[in-house]
């Protein structure tokens, strides 16, 4: 589990004080992001590379490129 207060941090692309982990030793980390008061969930699976993006309003395609961008 990744902190949402972190997370968030990491989405909108401000300094984050994350413990440094190699995300690799995980087969999954999960971080919930809160915007706007609106709560969106990210799921990463590191050794596959993979991002998943959840809103329960839909993704938009703005959104699934910061996505990709918060998570590289």
């Amino acid at each position: 589990m990744i902190d949402s207060f972190e997370m968030t941090r990491i989405w909108l692309k401000q300094s984050y004080k994350l413990k440094q982990i190699d995300p690799e030793t995980f087969k999954l980390l999960v971080g919930i992001v809160n915007e706007n008061h609106h709560w969106t969930l990210v799921v990463i699976y590191p050794l596959e590379k993979r991002t998943v993006f959840l809103n329960s309003l839909g993704e938009s395609q703005k959104d699934l490129k910061r996505s990709l961008e918060a998570t590289r």
